[in-house]
């Protein structure tokens, strides 16, 4: 706001205070949606997508966020314009998209799965017993 501000104050024609009043709109429509893209961090952080998903996928999304929530801090947050603060939001929805706890867990039951159908031994009755076991699975560790 203080820089916003700032900017009105130095404008020296009606376009200068013009302009950056609307770069100040643009750039508070910005901030509303990097918060809206970490709004939901605790909902993300309690899904399986995320407690499942490989370390580096997890240190991905929770760099942004912390990022996109330095940015977003009111009383110590920087100065950056409107372009850093879209740049902040594409870097959240790219590392939200990135991870993949979903696709690990998946591929630990079909792996599960084919092993259990090559076990010679198990009668079918078993072998259903166990792929519903490893269905009810809610971690790659649990299959």
């Amino acid at each position: 706001k203080a820089a916003a501000k700032e900017a009105i104050d130095q404008a020296t024609t009606p376009n200068g205070v013009t302009t950056a009043q609307d770069n100040a709109t643009t750039l508070n429509g910005k901030m509303g949606d990097l918060a809206t893209s970490v709004s939901d961090v605790d909902t993300i952080k309690a899904t399986g997508n995320y407690t499942n998903a490989s370390e580096g996928a997890k240190q991905a999304y929770d760099d942004a966020v912390a990022k996109a929530q330095a940015i977003l801090d009111k009383t110590q947050g920087t100065n950056e314009d409107a372009d850093a603060v879209a740049a902040a939001k594409q870097a959240v929805a790219a590392a939200k998209q990135g991870l993949d706890g979903d696709s690990k867990l998946a591929d630990a039951k079909t792996a599960a799965k084919t092993a259990i159908d090559q076990l010679e031994n198990l009668n079918d009755a078993q072998k259903a017993a166990a792929k519903e076991a490893i269905d009810q699975a809610t971690t790659p560790n649990g299959v």
